[in-house]
Formats: structure tokens, C-alpha cells, sequence
């Protein structure tokens, strides 16, 4: 997203800008609405492309510990934690030019 039309709850129509808003658009972003009514979003699309993923179990101290490292090390990284374990899975996605 690149640009927010949000309605507060006062009535007020706000146009926030990735750029120039920041957090405050960073917040409207994943609020569910909760900061107001979206009216109009502009997005930003790139031309499909291919991902290679790679997945791997990891300890989740050791996912936080090292979090800003996967976040860099990767185009696309997520990771799930499974609830009462020290275990999660980390996916590392990056773009790539091979064939699916």
C-alpha cells in the first residue's frame, strides 16, 4: 500500500502516505478498522514472479534473538511458533528466475 483514504470516527477524512505518515500509516494499515473507515487504498504492484522457499524448524528464542538477520536474509520471511513449545518453523522465500 502506498496511500490510505481513512474516515475517523469523528467524521474527519485523513489521506495518509506511506512516506510522509509512517507509523501512524503503519498503524491504520493493521488496525481492522479499528482506527477508522478505510474509503480507498492505492496499492503497488510489481510483475509476478517466482519464489524458492526454504523451510526449517528452528528454537523460538533463537527466532527472536536472531529476528532482524532472517529479516534480511530473505525477500519473503515468516515464521510459525506452535503455542507451549520452544519450537517454531522459519520459511525463507526469495526471489528467483528457475523454473517452478
Amino acid at each position: 500500500m502506498t496511500e490510505i483514504e481513512l474516515m475517523t470516527a469523528d467524521g474527519e477524512i485523513r489521506t495518509l502516505k506511506k512516506e510522509q505518515d509512517g507509523d501512524v500509516f503503519k498503524a491504520v494499515a493493521l488496525s481492522l478498522g479499528s482506527m477508522g473507515i478505510l474509503l480507498r487504498v492505492t496499492l503497488r504492484c510489481v510483475a509476478a514472479f517466482n519464489l524458492h522457499q526454504t523451510r526449517y524448524g528452528a528454537e523460538f528464542k533463537d527466532v527472536l534473538e536472531n529476528l532482524d538477520v532472517h529479516l534480511k536474509a530473505s525477500d519473503h520471511f515468516r515464521f510459525m511458533w506452535y503455542p507451549h513449545t520452544e519450537t517454531c518453523v522459519m520459511y525463507h522465500s526469495r526471489r528467483t528466475q528457475e523454473v517452478p
